[in-house]
């Protein structure tokens, strides 16, 4: 579970180590009206960066603003190959993705199936030339990426509602 064998030691020996000198992406004044000011960091290849702080901080905002799903965000968000971030589906392309706190409302549709979920950000992928969609692809798409995940349901076609919140989360992360 913590991608090590636990021993003696406790914590982690390797903090303070250098992870990479490549920047895969740069956020620079980036600013969201009321929310969050003048936000600037570089995330490097391997890296794992954390925003944390009280509810209504903004840190949340963060997350938003850099995949593309704030409106009125301001600044830049750039990746390494100068690709700029300004909406959700750049960032979908480039394989970005964000999940929100509040997956209710923002992540999910609680009263869609597993499948319509897991395939929505997916369709214009999983559509033929003539933008038709199968049902038995869409199945097995959405049955691939749930038990991927571990989801425990009764089959794609259960709704969401209908999930205990982890597994709701799982949907999510299948998206």
């Amino acid at each position: 579970m913590v991608g090590r064998e636990v021993t003696g030691h406790y914590y982690r020996t390797d903090y303070g180590e250098k992870i990479s000198d490549e920047v895969v992406m740069s956020v620079r004044n980036v600013s969201v009206p009321g929310q969050i000011h003048d936000i600037n960091f570089d995330l490097h290849k391997g890296e794992i960066l954390g925003f944390g702080g009280l509810s209504e901080s903004g840190m949340h905002e963060i997350g938003k603003a850099c995949f593309g799903a704030s409106f009125d965000r301001e600044g830049s968000v750039t990746l390494a190959d100068g690709t700029q971030i300004n909406d959700i589906p750049t960032a979908i392309r480039h394989s970005i993705a964000y999940t929100s706190k509040d997956r209710d409302n923002e992540s999910i549709v609680l009263n869609q199936s597993i499948r319509e979920n897991i395939c929505l950000p997916s369709l214009d992928d999983l559509a033929n030339g003539m933008h038709m969609l199968s049902d038995k692809k869409l199945k097995a798409f959405a049955n691939k990426h749930a038990e991927e995940m571990s989801t425990k349901m009764q089959s794609v076609e259960q709704f969401v509602s209908d999930l205990s919140g982890g597994n709701k989360q799982k949907v999510v992360l299948a998206r």
